[in-house]
């Protein structure tokens, strides 16, 4: 790989896994990216279940390291430190960037965002952070940190005794709730605790009036992040049937905006619904199903069934009945028992697991499969 031309010297650290060990175009082109600033790649792959094929990869580096998907992304990190390179010259670096495959950009330049962090007086920093308070995928408390997708480390951190300490003592996590707490959380607890310091984009935008407990910052406002805050990327995660009015935004905002090719989102989005099912529902499967039948119930009229509505309503789409287990007076709202659906008619099934478990038989002994979309958990 060739070296940049500029006065710092840089090792990227890429942790990237596929359930099929496929590697998606908008990889290829992060990689690309990077190229701009770093001098070395490090790429770690955590094997899937499928073979796939690691080609594309090895064409940028030297160092192609596959090893079992065990311990997340902390996990591939810490191997590559205390396993993997153990005799590398760690002086040589002035930073290490921490990355992984969990998001799509950059939109623009990687270098106008390390040349903006060149000015910053820290020690780590990253793109965006977490506030201290209770998560409620996690079902707990977690400290303020950086948000592990891409953090850079310094020098000033790197040849300090702490470093490799916390690498030393990190236990591999087992679980995402793991990952999240002994390897994200606690990496910038621990450096911060010895005295360290860093910051994120947000702070060098203004941006942090956008954090607020509890609240997953590049989930919910990721429209504001790239429209407003000059953000770089946009995290997997959002492509997700309740963010539409979101995703909508973000995509005619980048199309207006930036040369990325928009294509290669949904590209791999499209991959992803035939391999890694979007949870509940994914954007494909619900257009495939409203499209290919006459008349569209929907089963539940709690959290999912409010959301499902509201995107019917944005796509200007007719909603015949919401479906519930007991008889109501609602006017938009029947009991099952008097649902009667013609053989072109769809259901959609808008309920969270423990329902589901209780409908789906009653239901499946009406009506065939392929007259019902069925959630993804």
């Amino acid at each position: 790989m060739e070296r940049i031309k500029n006065n710092q010297s840089r090792l990227g650290i890429f942790v990237f896994y596929d359930v099929n060990t496929v590697v998606n175009d908008y990889v290829i082109f992060l990689l690309n990216s990077i190229t701009e600033v770093v001098n070395e790649l490090i790429i770690v792959v955590n094997k899937g279940n499928g073979l796939g094929t690691l080609k594309e990869l090895s064409n940028f580096t030297s160092y192609l390291y596959v090893r079992e998907n065990i311990g997340y992304d902390g996990g591939a990190y810490k191997d590559v430190f205390l396993k993997f390179h153990t005799d590398e010259n760690w002086e040589r670096w002035d930073e290490i960037v921490l990355f992984n495959d969990t998001f799509y950009g950059p939109f623009f330049s990687w270098k106008y965002i390390f040349d903006k962090f060149s000015k910053e007086k820290v020690d780590f920093w990253g793109l965006s952070k977490w506030v201290k308070g209770d998560s409620r995928d996690l079902g707990c408390e977690i400290d303020e940190h950086v948000q592990g997708y891409f953090i850079v480390i310094r020098k000033s951190l790197i040849l300090s005794s702490h470093f490799f300490e916390f690498w030393n003592n990190l236990q591999y996590p087992y679980t995402y709730r793991d990952a999240v707490i002994d390897f994200e959380a606690n990496f910038s607890g621990f450096f911060t605790k010895k005295g360290y310091q860093y910051k994120t984009w947000l702070d060098l935008m203004d941006g942090n009036s956008l954090l607020h407990e509890g609240e997953v910052v590049y989930l919910k406002y990721a429209n504001q992040l790239i429209c407003d805050l000059h953000f770089p990327i946009v995290k997997r995660k959002v492509f997700s049937i309740t963010n539409f009015i979101k995703i909508d935004k973000i995509i005619k905002y980048i199309e207006k905006n930036y040369c990325y090719d928009i294509n290669l989102i949904w590209d791999h989005l499209k991959y992803l619904d035939k391999n890694q099912p979007f949870k509940p529902f994914s954007i494909n499967k619900m257009e495939d199903f409203y499209n290919s039948h006459k008349k569209i119930y929907i089963y539940g009229y709690g959290k999912w069934g409010h959301e499902i509505e509201k995107y019917f309503e944005y796509k200007k789409w007719k909603v015949e009945k919401f479906v519930v287990s007991e008889k109501t007076d609602r006017e938009n709202i029947i009991s099952f028992s008097e649902l009667m659906l013609d053989k072109m008619d769809g259901l959609i099934l808008a309920l969270g697991y423990k329902a589901f478990e209780e409908v789906y038989p009653m239901v499946v002994s009406r009506y065939n499969n392929q007259q019902l979309l069925i959630p993804n958990f």
